[in-house]
């Protein structure tokens, strides 16, 4: 009983979520458009290394799409194209808690975080011989995290997941209405459930 005293934080969190990914690119103008999110999945584990910083690693499966017959653009509407794509993501992200939610005070129960990382990604379907399948991805992000008890954590976060390609859409030539100079983005919105784990340290003479 009195090892209990001695109870470190949760360092270690296992997690799962479940939301939407979305796209922005060639067929959305830049823009970010409501009606082109699709369900995605998240799984991850995450090391509390202080109260302030964490590092995940998660594995994500979404898919994205867009149909220029739905666009609010009549220059995409004219061209008739669509196209759509599943996502799968490995990452690392580093995570800062800006409160410490995680004090026994119980005073707070609550913190906003910054989500950085970098990781690769997937992309099932593409035409272009010269892409490859597999690419460098850096997800930058925000979240709200919230303790339910002593082990559960409520969570919800919007991080967006810059790429280095234009063919997340398959299309890149201006002759299709893309354009070769700006690259695709993919976002994440979602929320989760996580379980925290403590580590007992029970000093000799307490054995």
């Amino acid at each position: 009983m009195l090892c209990a005293f001695f109870a470190q934080a949760q360092k270690h969190e296992f997690g799962f979520g479940a939301g939407g990914t979305n796209y922005k690119g060639d067929y959305t103008n830049d823009n970010f458009e409501l009606k082109n999110y699709r369900p995605a999945v998240l799984f991850f584990y995450k090391n509390n290394i202080t109260p302030a910083v964490g590092i995940r690693y998660h594995i994500m499966v979404g898919g994205i799409k867009a149909v220029d017959s739905k666009s609010s653009d009549p220059v995409y509407v004219k061209r008739d194209m669509s196209f759509k794509n599943v996502l799968y993501e490995g990452a690392l992200q580093v995570e800062y808690n800006f409160l410490n939610y995680r004090s026994n005070s119980g005073r707070v129960t609550w913190t906003p975080y910054f989500a950085g990382g970098l990781g690769l990604f997937y992309f099932s379907s593409y035409s272009n011989s010269n892409a490859l399948p597999i690419q460098p991805v850096v997800p930058v992000g925000i979240g709200l995290r919230i303790k339910m008890g002593q082990r559960w954590n409520f969570i919800a976060e919007a991080v967006a997941r810059k790429t280095f390609t234009d063919l997340l859409d398959n299309v890149s030539e201006e002759t299709y209405g893309g354009n070769a100079n700006t690259l695709d983005w993919y976002f994440y919105n979602g929320i989760c459930v996580s379980y925290s784990l403590y580590k007992v340290y029970c000093p000799k003479h307490f054995d």
